[in-house]
């Protein structure tokens, strides 16, 4: 199966830290805002709703010190008119991915130092979304092991998966960039994490669509193995709520899949760059074939 893109619209942005939630409905002057004062949502999935009309907010501590201490966070409920119903332990558990940290020296008049941390490429990730029936999908993307949690119930995804070999044109690529991005903080700084692995992670993102589909990004491979300038093939893996496998789907060329796209039925919003780098929302309609 693939994509067909269907009509375009103009993409407009807001501010992201605004700590606010807004609600905007479909009349005129509809919105509603909630203020987030202790803290704002935080990644890809930081905000989602479910078919109860609950909002569920990813808060980070802003003032932890911590990369990992900082990345757990927790998940704040709230109900259709903004109460606080319950917070809930971040999703992401006790796993602590490998990264690669890098310190500047004193520069300048105030000896002012930084800090900076990277992940190692193509490690395994903690990787989840929100799901709109009131749970979390999540997994570790090494292993194609997905669970549902749903209240105190677990649904368990698993599926054979062969491994996926890291190109060396790609591996390379992955590697000069963070050694120029620590470099530039450390002259002397040297690689200070595992190696990049030789092969992917199964999958990269978990999605969860508006009808409560769990779409799973598939780590993707080159579309040419010696030139990463090309791109990728990105690919999804479908499922129903209730975990039955539907089949895969590989997207257009022209699609981008760095900002979340929208998942409904058999429909799919997702933002793309036209040739005048003109930020456009596309939706694509699954074909059958």
């Amino acid at each position: 199966m693939g994509f067909a893109p269907t009509r375009k619209v103009r993409l407009s942005t807001a501010h992201c830290n605004n700590r606010r939630v807004q609600l905007l409905g479909p009349e005129a002057g509809d919105r509603e805002e909630w203020p987030l004062q202790d803290s704002h949502p935080y990644g890809s999935h930081g905000l989602w709703t479910d078919t109860a009309g609950r909002t569920y907010t990813f808060h980070v501590d802003a003032t932890a010190t911590d990369m990992d201490a900082m990345l757990k966070g927790v998940v704040i409920v709230r109900g259709p008119d903004g109460t606080h119903l319950d917070t809930l332990p971040g999703p992401t558990g006790d796993f602590d991915p490998p990264v690669l940290t890098a310190s500047s020296k004193p520069r300048g008049p105030t000896g002012a130092t930084g800090h900076r941390t990277e992940p190692v490429p193509f490690s395994p990730a903690a990787v989840w979304a929100g799901h709109p029936h009131g749970g979390i999908v999540k997994g570790i993307s090494s292993d194609y092991r997905i669970d549902l949690h749903l209240g105190d119930r677990v649904l368990r995804i698993e599926r054979a998966f062969g491994p996926i070999p890291v190109p060396p044109a790609e591996r390379d690529h992955y590697r000069d960039s963070i050694m120029d991005m620590m470099l530039w903080m450390d002259p002397d700084w040297e690689w200070n994490g595992p190696p990049i692995p030789e092969t992917k992670p199964v999958f990269r993102r978990l999605h969860s669509g508006k009808d409560g589909r769990i779409w799973v990004e598939l780590s993707p491979e080159l579309r040419s193995a010696s030139d990463v300038s090309l791109g990728e093939r990105i690919r999804y893996d479908v499922f129903e709520a209730g975990g039955t496998y539907l089949g895969a789907v590989n997207a257009p060329a022209d699609f981008r899949a760095a900002i979340n796209p929208v998942f409904d039925g058999d429909y799919v919003w997702a933002v793309t760059r036209d040739e005048l780098e003109v930020q456009r929302v596309v939706r694509y309609r699954i074909v059958r074939g």
